[in-house]
């Protein structure tokens, strides 16, 4: 038996892997980040938040807009 995860959910964890590899190296090793890669995970948490709350943005810029999704 096959599942297929559509490309817009995978491609959303495909993105969030970094920000979950910092989080475990932190934990895990006590690796912190320095000012530079402090911006690159700011934008990933932002792009994370978009990606999670989608359908709610696209609602606000198109009050008619609809998920039809068979997910």
């Amino acid at each position: 038996m096959y599942f297929v995860i559509p490309y817009p959910i995978l491609n959303g964890i495909c993105l969030s892997g970094p920000l979950f590899v910092l989080v475990m190296d932190y934990y895990l090793n006590g690796v912190t980040i320095n000012q530079s890669q402090i911006k690159g995970v700011i934008a990933g948490f932002i792009g994370v938040l978009v990606m999670i709350n989608s359908d709610l943005i696209m609602s606000w810029i198109d009050p008619t807009y609809t998920s039809h999704t068979t997910f």
